[in-house]
C-alpha cells in the first residue's frame, strides 16, 4: 500500500537540465533526503512532510553522500557549483569547495586518511581535497583521469575508473 507521495519537483521548484531526478535517496535517522538538480530536499520518512530545504547549488546528478570528519557527520553533494557539506539535521551549509563546471554525475570517493577525491570528466578533472579545521583545500589535481559517468573504485592506495573505453588508475598520494 503506498504509504506517503510528494512532488520533489513541485516542491525543489527546481526543472531538470533534460535527464530528469537520477540522484538515489539517503536515509539519515528519520529524514529520507533527495538530490533534486543540485538541492537537497528533507522528507520525514514516516509522513512525507517536508522537514528542510537546502540552497539550490545548480545542475547535477550526482547522489547526496555521508562524510565523517572530526566525528561531525555531514552530507556531501556534487553539483555545477561544486562539492558542498550540509548538515543532516537541518539541511545549514557546512563548507563548500568551488569548482564551477556543469555535468556532475559521479559521486565523491574517500581515501582511508578521511581525504576526498572529486572527479569531472573534461579539464582538469580529478582532484584530491583535505579538509581540516581552517577548511578545504586542494592537495592535488591532475588531467590523468576523467571518469564520467560510472563512480570510481578506492583500492590500496589507488583509484581505478573508466574513462571512455579505457580503464584507468592514479595513484592517489600524488
Amino acid at each position: 500500500d503506498l504509504i506517503w507521495s510528494v512532488n520533489v519537483a513541485e516542491d525543489a521548484k527546481t526543472e531538470h537540465s533534460g535527464w530528469g531526478y537520477c540522484a538515489s535517496p539517503l536515509i539519515s535517522d528519520n529524514l529520507l533526503i533527495i538530490a533534486a538538480v543540485g538541492k537537497l530536499m528533507a522528507y520525514d520518512i514516516e509522513t512525507g512532510n517536508l522537514i528542510w530545504e537546502g540552497n539550490d547549488y545548480g545542475d547535477g546528478y550526482s547522489s547526496p553522500h555521508f562524510y565523517t570528519s572530526r566525528d561531525k557527520t555531514q552530507i556531501l553533494l556534487m553539483s555545477a557549483g561544486g562539492l558542498v557539506s550540509v548538515n543532516p539535521a537541518d539541511g545549514k551549509e557546512l563548507w563548500k569547495y568551488e569548482w564551477e563546471v556543469d555535468s556532475r554525475i559521479v559521486q565523491p570517493a574517500f581515501c582511508e586518511n578521511g581525504d576526498i577525491i572529486i572527479t569531472h570528466s573534461s579539464g582538469e578533472s580529478f582532484k584530491r581535497l583535505s579538509l581540516s579545521e581552517n577548511g578545504v583545500k586542494e592537495v592535488w589535481s591532475t588531467k590523468s583521469m576523467r571518469v564520467n559517468f560510472n563512480d570510481m573504485v578506492i583500492h590500496k592506495g589507488h583509484a581505478y575508473g573508466y574513462e571512455g573505453m579505457k580503464l584507468v588508475c592514479v595513484d592517489l598520494k600524488d
